[in-house]
């Protein structure tokens, strides 16, 4: 999954809110598991 989302850094245009989405992603799963925790 990085590595498909890491082939197209040369589009910026996709890879930016990408990148950004996936933070968010990260993020959000690190709330929950402290919440769980």
């Amino acid at each position: 999954l990085l590595q498909v989302l890491a082939e197209p850094a040369k589009n910026s245009d996709f890879y930016l809110p990408g990148d950004y989405l996936l933070g968010g992603l990260f993020t959000l799963h690190a709330n929950m598991k402290g919440i769980v925790h």
